[in-house]
């Protein structure tokens, strides 16, 4: 996912943009499975920077390896360490300041916790990113919704969950 993802971001290949892996090289497990959660661990220059770089308003939801991505205007990266409740400490730190708050009193829910990748909580990041792209009218964003292949991996694709789950991410595209 996040060597994928980041080559989406930057255009070129894993060799260049320095993301092997979801978790970082980590053989002694100093780093407590850590994942790679950091822009700062991308070699090359993101699209999020070129388009602002360009001038254009730029936002993320979800995007693996976007903690302190530059060029973001408006961003609630992908990160958990526990998923207990201090995991929506941390990504109130990391996202833009003042941003999680703001969104929250405007959708009415709190924000999904960075581990629940199912569907519902794709639903609940679709009603943050339509606040984001109705309040900010960024003219670059990237939303990642993780519903589908977290169901695969559970059931298997092809299985008649993972079916529902890719018709039920298909209605939330449609939202957004």
């Amino acid at each position: 996912t996040y060597p994928s993802h980041t080559t989406l971001i930057t255009g070129v290949s894993p060799a260049k943009h320095s993301v092997s892996n979801n978790l970082t090289f980590d053989p002694k497990a100093i780093n407590q499975t850590g994942w790679y959660w950091y822009a700062s661990d991308v070699r090359v220059p993101t699209l999020w920077a070129a388009a602002h770089a360009k001038g254009l308003a730029t936002a993320n939801v979800h995007w693996p390896v976007s903690v302190g991505a530059p060029g973001l205007d408006a961003n609630l990266p992908q990160i958990w360490r526990t998923g207990t409740p201090d995991d929506a400490k941390l990504l109130a730190a990391l996202a833009t300041p003042g941003l999680l708050p703001e969104l929250e009193q405007r959708v009415g829910v709190p924000y999904a916790q960075g581990i629940d990748e199912s569907v519902e909580g794709d639903a609940t990041r679709v009603r943050f990113a339509v606040a984001i792209l109705t309040v900010r009218k960024p003219a670059f964003t990237t939303i990642y919704l993780a519903g589908i292949d977290h169901e695969e991996h559970r059931s298997g694709p092809g299985s008649a969950a993972a079916n529902v789950a890719i018709e039920q991410t298909d209605a939330l595209v449609g939202q957004l």
